[in-house]
């Protein structure tokens, strides 16, 4: 028998939110005793971050999404219980502010401190300054609010170089660091136009030339040529080079994100801890996001995940998940949650293909970005009932 067009919609739209809630981590088999979960530091020391995100840039393109995505890490962050969150948005996020917070945040950083950088905005490419140093020849950059190809428009940017340069100190300091660039540095420009591309527009501005660069980078003696000459460094991006990043409407959420850091914030609320023995590790935190991501573009966007070369992400922990009360399993969480504990969903499809970059396969994430999957290793499936709609703006390329 048919079923009425209205109610078939609205049943294939709860299914899809019921989907992506599974994924997410908001139905498991496990229950808590009330009390606050928290996110910790499996060294015993502090959590620290930055989280930047830009909208309104003055000279180029806008975005819409941004803001929102810094919001919600920050939110989950304090939420878990880290206290010192320092959040710059807009016209907060001059060259100068960014300069100092993060040098604020190197002199308070202590042996063993976990610091999380975040940064969701528009991101470009230029020939690299230091020769050798990207395979490709190109630099990524991140665009801040008052850029523009003036002389003085010039400066507010941040070289990918320069954000080396930094994790290197906090390194220095005993410190790890998670990464997190939710930007577009290359915008597709090699890839064929996507059949569904007729619903979208992609947030592109054309390339520029800087006839005059009154940029200083910061940088001493001790920085990294490439990611991978860093010791105790995640990083994740929102893609690769030849991938534009496009914005995505999520069930039960106002306005545009970026599915990237959607997915970070939902992992450091514990959507992450795959295996539930509250402990993170780096493999657990990659193979979460990226299927997050991967689900919420409608299987557009593969995020590109690295870790230094001397960290083994299969048993190093990104952080814990801490309550001051016990775990509750077995047939007592199920009466604790209720309907939340029947556990996964049959039929989940498995998570996209990982991008995840060693020094043994990748030797920079330019190369991480560059390498393209054969034709065999094409994803399978992975849909909800009905495909979380795309909207009609793409995110953070600059061309």
């Amino acid at each position: 028998m048919r079923m009425p067009r209205g109610l078939d919609c609205g049943i294939t739209r709860l299914c899809a939110t019921i989907g992506l809630a599974a994924l997410i981590g908001l139905m498991t088999p496990h229950a808590y005793a009330a009390g606050g979960l928290s996110i910790s530091n499996p060294d015993g020391a502090a959590v620290r971050a930055l989280v930047i995100g830009i909208d309104d840039y003055q000279h180029v393109r806008k975005l819409k999404g941004a803001v929102a995505d810094a919001t919600d890490i920050v939110t989950s962050l304090k939420s878990m219980g880290v206290g010192d969150v320092v959040v710059l948005t807009n016209a907060q996020a001059d060259r100068a502010s960014v300069l100092r917070e993060i040098s604020a945040l190197v002199e308070r950083t202590k042996n063993n401190d976990l610091i999380f950088l975040s940064i969701a905005g528009h991101g470009t490419q230029e020939p690299e300054r230091v020769k050798g140093s990207e395979p490709d020849g190109m630099e990524n950059v991140f665009l801040l609010p008052g850029f523009e190809t003036t002389p003085t428009g010039s400066v507010e940017r941040v070289l990918g170089s320069e954000f080396n340069h930094f994790i290197r100190q906090f390194e220095l300091r005993g410190a790890r660091v998670i990464f997190v660039a939710d930007t577009c540095h290359g915008g597709g420009m090699v890839r064929d136009i996507d059949p569904r591309a007729a619903e979208m527009s992609f947030r592109q501005v054309p390339r520029y030339t800087l006839l005059v660069d009154e940029l200083k980078p910061v940088s001493d003696s001790n920085d990294p040529k490439s990611e991978l000459d860093l010791d105790h460094t995640a990083f994740l991006a929102a893609v690769d080079r030849y991938t534009k990043a496009p914005e995505v409407r999520i069930p039960g959420i106002d306005g545009l994100r970026g599915a990237l850091s959607y997915a970070v914030a939902r992992a450091v609320e514990g959507s992450a801890d795959i295996n539930h023995d509250g402990k993170v590790t780096l493999k657990e935190l990659f193979s979460n996001v990226r299927q997050v991501v991967y689900q919420l573009s409608d299987q557009r966007q593969n995020i590109v995940t690295i870790s230094s070369p001397p960290q083994t992400p299969d048993t190093d922990v990104a952080f814990e998940l801490t309550r001051g009360v016990v775990l509750i399993q077995g047939p007592a969480a199920r009466a604790a949650s209720g309907s939340a504990g029947s556990g996964a969903i049959e039929g989940q499809a498995p998570a996209p293909p990982a991008v995840t970059a060693k020094a043994s396969t990748i030797p920079t994430l330019a190369a991480a970005a560059t390498k393209e999957l054969p034709a065999g290793d094409a994803p399978g499936p992975l849909r909800l009932a009905a495909p979380i709609r795309l909207a009609a703006t793409a995110r953070r390329a600059i061309l």
